[in-house]
């Protein structure tokens, strides 16, 4: 959706977001989660999934989820959730 919104590429959605968490005046609740979502992405394990689906993957893993539901079926696809039917 950001890609959309904006009309920007996932590799320059992915360097905005590494270039505001190397900025020293913003302050990231999770960075640690952040930046593993970014590696998640690069990796291309997850790029067919949006930012936010990857963040949302990466968060749920950290707090130890097994799977994460989601009625949304690219998720399903990009960033390995399940689909609620």
């Amino acid at each position: 959706m950001l890609n959309r919104l904006y009309s920007a590429s996932m590799d320059e959605l992915v360097g905005m977001l590494e270039d505001l968490l190397n900025t020293p005046k913003f302050q990231v609740e999770s960075r640690a989660v952040v930046q593993a979502a970014i590696r998640r992405i690069k990796a291309g394990n997850q790029r067919k999934a949006g930012v936010v689906d990857a963040l949302i993957a990466q968060i749920a893993e950290n707090e130890g989820c097994t799977r994460t539901v989601t009625f949304d079926r690219a998720a399903v696809r990009g960033a390995g959730m399940t689909l609620l039917s």
